[in-house]
């Protein structure tokens, strides 16, 4: 790469320097004379990405960390305005621009491909996290203040991050993954809840609150991350400017480790529900297990999660799915993101009288795991999967810098080389080889962490239609008990925040304020967008559609059925269809040799529809997508599996299409919460256009209920309606072919795939007789175990 070479700055100790091919990337570790670390990527990537981190273990569940986060990004010294990013984003280029709490540490990153834009972002932020304006206000309104409403003798206590985690906690994966993680590590700083729970977040004082900022925000507790084209002396440069004028602090001290236990831990928990039954029980079986910082275990932790539990294939996700003793997985898998990793699984949706039999049944997959050892050929694949994924370097619309800072930022923060946690490739070739010298290594694995591990966990989590009665009820009784036995002073002090509160939100920013923003201006702003070279002709009798792109030699295709000859009334099975078509197999390769050939051959094979709007023609679109990618030198096998998938699946499979009903059903109901606006959404839009109806149908209130009005004893008719689905979309008539990579790789593809269009069957898509409902869009509610709306308003 031509990146210019800078001297760095005098303020700065090199540490450490590495090339990463992986990431083309030029690598540098300093130490700032403030103490704060910092790690530089250069590289050829235009979308630059600046990050700044600090460790912020919390000392209790007020969800201070998470407060402070939302908090120091309510204007700070040099730019005191309420909302600096949002008044940014009417000008800003901005690729990424956000901020994140985890359970140990908090983020603060932004991203551009515009370099003025970028700095502009970075000089924000680095103002905002060591010089924001905390006051009471502002911690009244990202945290919480107690509210009068017209009644002088109610109140009600109201805050951001309060109504925030009153909605997360709404969600039962939420219960289950704060009961699991309190479970595993009971003694440190991780059994508290750093996004706060709503009950405890009123326990936060001002005191409490400006103290940790000074405590923990401050150059010997951060780590800042650079990845892009952009000058390194500049970086460095910018960054010291805020870094030099800071105090000298010392670093915190680490999390401590978990020390481990001999014997089985069990907690049991509720959460809320609006039945009896709710989504059925959670049952999870979870384990302690050794520091993140270890990287070369983390790379074996990696390979057996993908083992156990990462494919269609994989025996451990085999055993708990076809037990029909749930609907779905629940718990983490391997989790790498706190100081030591933990491995976590088991079912949702499991019925009262199965709950005793879900324990044993995981213990007992593994040892048979163990006794008869993976197959070959997945472990082949899960490698395969792994390498291609490092070769690709994809992280769709999320910036690369970002993902690389995030790789980085775990085993960094607790002590561990970032750069090491970067090289990952020949991490992973070295243990392909011991894997290679030791059949059993990963059996292995299992039976000494995870079967003879005693430090493990069993959570279950009921559901209670009384939980959010009883949680409103708690918190209407504490605000009774504070007007009972307030003072003057107090109920002075509470309405005096109240004041603050709506003086802070109703003031609107001065000129001088807005000013202050470092803001771009049209002339900033490039005169050309790129835009990819493209091509549309006439191959075989279908639309062919090419953007010939740099692609380290990997084919993307896309091969698209019209779907508007599907009746309306079975638009919602198309899901169902498209899990079934990518993990029944076929009549030819069972679901398991299917899986695993999928994991050797491509990088990726998705099934997905689109429905929207022809800009020019305003007529509808709609269809099914059928995504595969793989390197050239798998391009005819890659034929093979998608010819054997398209022509001969195998859907006469009632009990595991039955299975992946359920699984449907799990997850919608467990998004229905997180996932509200959308929901909304979703539903206004759908009375409005055609396609979005469609998508409704598909990704909606309606889906939900289709899922829900199945019949499971009627698995026959199941089977027998999604193969008549597949009549019908699966035809070379209107189909397009999307290629996109290397000119050579497509020019590979397209002298073998004459085979797989001959094979399709040429039958005439039935025209599309789809309409909006004649009856007008009104009003709607729906009701949901939550202390929290979502609301949308939609017109024509």
């Amino acid at each position: 790469m031509d990146q210019p070479v800078t001297t760095p700055h005098p303020a700065y100790t090199e540490l450490k320097r590495a090339e990463l091919p992986e990431l083309q990337s030029t690598a540098v570790l300093y130490r700032h004379s403030s103490g704060a670390r910092v790690l530089s990527l250069t590289n050829d990537d235009d979308n630059k990405v600046f990050g700044i981190n600090f460790r912020t273990p919390p000392a209790d569940s007020t969800g201070l960390p998470h407060i402070l986060e939302h908090s120091v990004l309510c204007g700070s010294e040099h730019f005191p305005v309420k909302e600096p990013f949002k008044e940014m984003l009417k000008t800003s280029l901005q690729t990424f621009l956000n901020a994140f709490t985890y359970p140990d540490r908090t983020c603060y990153p932004v991203a551009s491909r515009n370099l003025k834009d970028f700095r502009n972002l970075t000089e924000v932020y680095l103002d905002a996290v060591f010089h924001p304006r905390l006051t009471p206000a502002v911690l009244g309104q990202e945290g919480w203040h107690v509210r009068n409403s017209d009644d002088p003798n109610t109140l009600e206590y109201q805050g951001v991050v309060l109504n925030e985690m009153k909605g997360v906690y709404a969600s039962a994966d939420a219960h289950a993954h704060e009961v699991l993680q309190r479970a595993l590590y009971p003694d440190t700083a991780y059994c508290h809840d750093s996004g706060g729970a709503p009950a405890a977040i009123p326990d936060l004082t001002f005191e409490q609150f400006e103290t940790y900022h000074r405590d923990h925000y401050h150059p010997a507790n951060s780590f800042v991350f650079f990845y892009g084209d952009d000058d390194v002396g500049e970086r460095l440069t910018q960054l010291h400017g805020f870094l030099d004028k800071q105090e000298e602090q010392t670093e915190p001290p680490a999390i401590p480790l978990q020390a481990p236990w001999t014997d089985l831990r069990r907690l049991e928990a509720p959460y809320p529900s609006a039945d009896e039954t709710g989504e059925g029980h959670f049952c999870i079986l979870g384990w302690l297990l050794d520091e993140t910082t270890d990287l070369d275990q983390a790379a074996v932790r990696a390979v057996v999660n993908a083992l156990l539990l990462g494919s269609p294939a994989s025996p451990l996700r085999l055993a708990l799915l076809e037990s029909g003793l749930g609907e779905d997985l629940a718990g983490s898998g391997m989790d790498g993101h706190l100081r030591q990793a933990s491995f976590s699984t088991g079912l949702r949706g499991v019925a009262e009288e199965d709950v005793d039999a879900v324990h044993p049944l995981i213990l007992d997959s593994l040892k048979n795991t163990v006794r008869d050892g993976f197959e070959a050929d997945l472990i082949t694949g899960t490698f395969e999967s792994i390498e291609f994924a490092l070769r690709e370097q994809n992280t769709g619309s999320t910036p690369r810098g970002l993902v690389v800072m995030l790789r980085a930022l775990g085993p960094w923060i607790n002590g561990a080389c970032p750069l090491e946690a970067l090289e990952i490739t020949e991490r992973l070739a070295e243990l392909r080889r011991k894997w290679n010298a030791d059949a059993r290594l990963f059996e292995t694995w299992i039976e000494e962490h995870l079967l003879h591990n005693p430090s493990r966990c069993w959570v279950e989590l009921a559901p209670d239609p009384k939980f959010a009665t009883r949680t409103e009820e708690e918190e209407n009784q504490r605000l009774q008990t504070f007007l009972q036995e307030a003072d003057a002073s107090d109920l002075a002090a509470a309405r005096e925040l109240q004041d603050a509160v709506d003086a802070f939100q109703q003031t609107p920013d001065s000129e001088a304020a807005l000013s202050s923003l470092p803001l771009l201006s049209l002339s900033d702003v490039p005169r050309k967008v790129f835009q990819p070279e493209e091509s549309v002709s006439l191959w075989n009798g279908v639309e062919l559609i090419q953007h010939p792109l740099a692609s380290r030699d990997i084919l993307y295709v896309d091969l698209l059925f019209n779907i508007q000859g599907v009746p309306q009334d079975q638009l919602s099975l198309l899901p169902l269809y498209a899990r079934a078509l990518t993990e029944l197999g076929t009549q030819t390769r069972d679901h398991i040799r299917f899986n695993q050939d999928v994991a050797q051959i491509l990088g990726g094979l998705d099934v997905s529809f689109f429905t929207g709007t022809h800009l020019e023609t305003k007529e509808l679109q709609a269809y099914m997508f059928v995504r595969a990618k793989a390197l050239s030198r798998n391009i005819r096998p890659m034929l093979a599996l998608l010819e054997d998938m398209l022509i001969n699946p195998n859907f006469e499979q009632p009990d595991r299409m039955t299975q992946l009903l359920l699984e449907e059903k799990a997850g919608e109901e467990s998004s229905l919460i997180p996932s509200g606006n959308r929901v909304v959404r979703n539903r206004l839009l759908g009375g409005y256009s055609l396609a979005e109806a469609a998508t409704e149908q598909m990704d909606g209130l309606s889906y939900l209920d289709f899922l829900r009005l199945q019949n499971a004893n009627q698995k026959g008719a199941l089977c027998s309606q999604v193969r008549h689905l597949h009549q019908l979309v699966v035809t070379r008539s209107d189909m397009k072919v999307h290629l996109t990579g290397d000119a050579s790789v497509q020019a590979s593809f397209l002298e073998q795939a004459g085979a797989l269009l001959k094979a399709l069957p040429a039958n005439t898509v039935p025209p599309g007789s789809w309409s909006l409902s004649d009856t007008p869009v009104t009003g709607e509610g729906l009701f949901i175990p939550a202390p929290i709306h979502f609301t949308g308003m939609s017109t024509d």
